[in-house]
């Protein structure tokens, strides 16, 4: 097994072929099971001896296959702000069980605070699964709504499955718990 810490909250994982016997893995790795959740928690901890911090947190690994091994990228999220536990980029998508929120990108403010508002009122009070994120340029929605009309009249841009990755990479997060419902009210 060799690491590279590549930063303070992602690590790179490479695995042989000796190393999944060791753990007793096989690609794709079955991040679905008890038993293989369980063998990929004691790989992360093997691996995490070069400081990288594990932590209590949310984590998103990306299990890539390579020369009979893989690759796994590990990624410290924000504590609940809509990181996926792990993601196995080897499965087919249509294996995939639980539906990933989407998210939308504004170049500015004001048009996600103006969507925030629609969203309130089509939830008529009822809490919503989402969070907001800034990275410098742009500010982002992850949602569990399905709004993608309403979030393109506002210039909203919805991005690819791997955004959730980017946010908890390189954004900060501004709202970890009901988004729509905190942003609307500053519309």
């Amino acid at each position: 097994m060799e690491t590279i810490r590549i930063s303070d909250k992602k690590l790179k994982i490479m695995l042989c072929p000796n190393d999944l016997w060791r753990y007793d893995l096989s690609v794709p790795i079955d991040i679905t099971s008890s038993a293989g959740k369980t063998r990929l928690r004691r790989l992360l901890r093997d691996a995490c001896g070069d400081g990288f911090r594990v932590g209590d947190g949310e984590l998103l690994v990306q299990i890539y296959e390579s020369a009979g091994g893989c690759e796994l990228f590990v990624t410290r999220c924000e504590p609940s702000c809509g990181g996926v536990e792990m993601t196995n980029l080897s499965k087919p998508a249509a294996q995939k069980s639980k539906r990933s929120p989407s998210v939308y990108e504004f170049s500015d403010l004001s048009s996600l605070l103006s969507l925030c508002g629609i969203l309130r009122e089509r939830r008529r009070g009822a809490p919503s699964d989402s969070s907001a994120y800034a990275d410098g340029s742009a500010y982002y929605l992850s949602t569990s709504d399905s709004c993608d009309i309403v979030a393109a009249e506002y210039g909203g841009v919805r991005l690819g499955e791997l955004a959730g990755a980017y946010l908890a990479e390189h954004a900060t997060c501004i709202c970890r718990h009901d988004a729509v419902e905190l942003l609307a009210s500053l519309s």
